[in-house]
């Protein structure tokens, strides 16, 4: 790709370079309509400014320096944008899972608070009642959890 916007980059700046000798001289008059002219032949009558050509583009190494800063530039941009990209698809990611995190959280804290003679399923599918004081420690975690998680 460095390549071609090299090459793409000088055959502009050699196109340009032909424009602007090709041209000639550039006049500028206003018409009987108090309209500012521009024009590559000189107007049928009356006073007129002639515009020099721009100078031509500079060739050779010191075009091609500015050329290859310019990739570089170019270059480094598109990696910090890559890496800033990144790092907020990471942030969208880290806030989903923080947000399916509190509503977990709120879930338990509600489930807990309820009537008190539920049953509870386990880890290995098999179902227990919490005495009290193992519910009130699963209410405690269920409030760290939404302190650590939610940000509401």
């Amino acid at each position: 790709m460095c390549t071609q916007l090299r090459i793409l980059v000088i055959v502009g700046t050699a196109g340009a370079a032909a424009l602007a000798t090709a041209q000639g001289a550039t006049y500028r008059w206003i018409n009987d309509q108090g309209v500012t002219v521009y024009s590559q032949t000189p107007p049928p009558s009356g006073e007129t400014t002639v515009i020099p050509p721009p100078p031509p583009p500079p060739t050779g190494a010191a075009t091609r320096q500015p050329i290859e800063e310019q990739i570089k530039q170019i270059e480094t941009q598109k990696a910090e944008r890559q890496q800033r990209e990144a790092k907020e698809a990471d942030e969208k990611k880290r806030q989903a899972i923080m947000d399916a995190n509190c509503r977990n959280a709120r879930h338990n804290l509600e489930v807990l608070e309820g009537p008190a003679r539920r049953r509870f399923a386990e880890k290995g599918g098999e179902y227990q009642r919490f005495t009290e004081e193992e519910r009130q420690k699963r209410i405690a975690l269920a409030k760290e959890n939404i302190k650590q998680y939610c940000t509401e």
